[in-house]
């Protein structure tokens, strides 16, 4: 079956119905603000307490003095899983440079399988469990998976959402600016894709 629906207000197009909900995200990721729809660059990172997989309390304010990474995600979603898996690399090669990552995940699942999913996929960092979604609701969390880098002083320094082929990429960028090893200027010329001369 096909509905109209009007993606820009100005026209109406015909699409199928399987097709609204891909459009619908689409639409969400580019009306996204810098950082999110609750916060900007250099807020306060809202703290937060949970339980990890050992039933063990871990606070985003032991992380203080250290750049915290924080992932939300949902079991069911490999992009989510996918994100798990490139935040361990990145965790191994910055983790003695004094970065964190910390992964959160939301009420559908429990400890016991979430430790499985640790185990499973060989994650070195906390894995915690957010039974109520407080923590999704503090940091207004409305796409999953949800990427915040945090500095060192507690304030919100990036947001990605999602996950997309420059994943690492923009991630491992940002953590690098944090540590001084490049700046946010170079960062962004090393982003932008290589324009081709123009044939005369």
């Amino acid at each position: 079956h096909t509905r109209y629906i009007s993606v820009t207000g100005v026209q109406t197009c015909a699409l199928p119905i399987s097709k609204i909900p891909a459009i619908l995200f689409i639409i969400l990721l580019v009306a996204m603000p810098a950082v999110s729809r609750e916060f900007d660059t250099g807020d306060e990172a809202p703290d937060f307490a949970l339980r990890d997989t050992s039933g063990a309390e871990f606070a985003l304010a032991n992380t203080r003095g250290k750049i915290a990474i924080v992932v939300f995600w949902r079991m069911e979603q490999q992009r989510s899983s996918d994100a798990l898996t490139e935040l361990q690399l990145i965790y191994a090669k910055f983790k003695e440079q004094g970065v964190e990552v910390i992964a959160i995940s939301n009420s559908v699942i429990s400890p016991e399988v979430i430790g499985e999913v640790k185990q499973s996929k060989r994650l070195t960092y906390p894995m915690l469990y957010d039974p109520d979604e407080k923590t999704y609701g503090a940091y207004g969390v409305i796409v999953s998976p949800s990427i915040f880098v945090i500095d060192r002083a507690g304030k919100l320094s990036y947001y990605y959402p999602g996950y997309r082929a420059d994943f690492s990429r923009q991630i491992t960028g940002r953590v690098e600016v944090l540590l001084g090893r490049k700046t946010l200027e170079e960062l962004k010329a090393e982003l932008e894709p290589v324009k081709r001369a123009e044939i005369p």
